[in-house]
Formats: structure tokens, sequence, C-alpha cells
């Protein structure tokens, strides 16, 4: 069916939905106190081939997680060696990933319970930094609105 235009439109039946093939991940966004009352933020250095960045830890829900956020806490301890305490959902993020399929990133605060960063094949390094730092040393812009989220939630109170 041509348009006004002479271009021919799609009709509904060719459009595919893409619910079913969107990848979910999940994340942290792993935070302390310092000694002055600021906030830092765990940040990872993925040193991989197509990643070479600085985000936050993240990554694919698989079969062994019961839930996202079980997700989560899998994946920064996998990443940043950290056993963390789960926080308030404070962000999810959508984006076309590297390999070209969508995506969506759900964000939960955490806090460190035990453990320490052992560089590894997925993340080499791992760094503390004000929140000023990591709006500097994050990869994507992207990234910088979980930043934002984390503000947000420093402000609503909620991290009493």
């Amino acid at each position: 069916q041509a348009s006004k235009f002479g271009a021919r439109r799609p009709t509904l039946q060719r459009c595919k939905p893409m619910a079913d093939k969107i990848i979910r991940a999940a994340g942290g966004v792993v935070w302390r106190w310092t000694a002055d009352g600021s906030a830092e933020l765990l940040v990872v250095h993925r040193p991989g081939e197509g990643y070479d960045d600085w985000t936050f830890p993240k990554g694919k829900r698989d079969d062994t997680d019961s839930s996202e956020e079980d997700c989560a806490l899998r994946e920064v301890f996998e990443e940043a060696g950290l056993h963390c305490r789960l926080g308030h959902e404070i962000a999810r993020v959508s984006y076309i990933d590297r390999k070209g399929r969508p995506k969506r990133v759900r964000y939960w605060t955490m806090t460190v319970a035990s453990g320490e960063h052992s560089p590894n094949n997925e993340v080499d390094e791992v760094e503390w930094l004000s929140i000023d730092k990591v709006r500097k040393r994050l990869t994507y812009p992207r990234d910088l609105l979980i930043v934002d989220c984390f503000e947000q939630y420093l402000k609503s109170g909620l991290t009493e």
C-alpha cells in the first residue's frame, strides 16, 4: 500500500514483536559513605574484546537466577568479588547492545557485606570514586542516567 509520499508502508503483519527477544540483565550501584560524609560508588573496568570500558557491575539473567534481584547480586559478586546487601531499585535502562540486540538492565543500590575484588577475566580493576569522578570515568553516556538516579536516591532519605 503506497502512501501519499509514494513509499510503501509496512503492514502490521510485517512487524515482529521484540518483547520476547529483549536481553534481560541486572546490576548494582554499590556504594559507601566516606569519612567526610560523602558517597563513593564502585565502578568496574571490563578489559575483554569489544569492551575496554568503565561501567557499573551488571550482567544477563541466567537460569540459575530466581529473580532479577538475584541476578544483580550474582553479577556484582562475579565481577567485583563482593557479597552485597540489596537496597532499592533505582533505575531501568533500555538500549541496543553491541550485538544489535535490545537490552533492558535494572539497577539496585547495594552496600558491601563482605568480600574483595580479585582481578578476573570479566573485570580486571575496580575503583571507588566520588560521584563527580564517576561521571568522568564512565564510558557510556547512558550510565550517567544511573548516576542521576543514585543522586535522587541520596536526596530521598531512603538510605537511612
